[in-house]
């Protein structure tokens, strides 16, 4: 009877068989490799798309932000000394403190008025554009309960006032400091700090 017996795999064969894994594991390597340079373009798409919308958010943003910054109208802009002054209408101005909001996002501040050589400047420039009744906000707050007035700004005393007839006014919360064109020229009047009004103008200034 002859034994049947179960050949030995070759060297030959065991030698094929590793090089085909080896080809196949590199085959698969390449594959993972090309899907990796495939994902990262697609995430490189992505954040190129991410980066044109938040752009277009920010246009949209500043275009939003010049539209309200235009309801308040500049109305004249003049140098006086070593300061640049910017001179607004107001519009939808609710109380002095959304004029001084309204010059600091602009990088300006409340017109701090020093002396009178300053307040002839200004009501030269301003005189022309002034309405019947109207009042321009300028810096100037009195403290409660007391007889000083600082500017908000640098918070510094004003020392310098130049009243028209019968300012100012003690009337509660007539506490805010602002020019009125009067028949002898352009004058200091004090208004409420938080009530709306019409005719009302607002100086900011800058130093240059």
């Amino acid at each position: 009877e002859v034994e049947e017996t179960t050949p030995e795999p070759s060297e030959t064969t065991e030698t094929s068989l590793t090089q085909a894994q080896i080809y196949s594991q590199a085959i698969s390597v390449e594959s993972l490799a090309d899907k990796l340079d495939a994902f990262n373009q697609i995430v490189v798409e992505l954040e190129r798309r991410l980066a044109a919308v938040e752009e277009k958010e920010d246009v949209e943003d500043n275009e939003t932000a010049t539209e309200t910054a235009d309801v308040d109208v500049l109305t004249n802009f003049f140098v006086y000394g070593n300061t640049s002054y910017f001179f607004f209408k107001a519009s939808e101005i609710k109380d002095i403190f959304d004029a001084k909001a309204i010059c600091e996002s602009r990088q300006f501040y409340l017109t701090e008025v020093n002396d009178a050589v300053e307040l002839q400047a200004i009501a030269n420039e301003i005189s022309p554009h002034i309405t019947e009744e109207g009042v321009v906000v300028v810096a100037g707050q009195k403290e409660v309960d007391q007889n000083i007035w600082l500017y908000q700004g640098s918070q510094e005393q004003v020392n310098f006032f130049a009243w028209g007839a019968g300012e100012p006014v003690h009337a509660a919360g007539a506490e805010c400091l602002a020019l009125r064109r009067e028949e002898d020229g352009v004058k200091m009047v004090s208004v409420p700090c938080t009530s709306s009004r019409s005719n009302v103008y607002f100086l900011c200034e800058h130093d240059d």
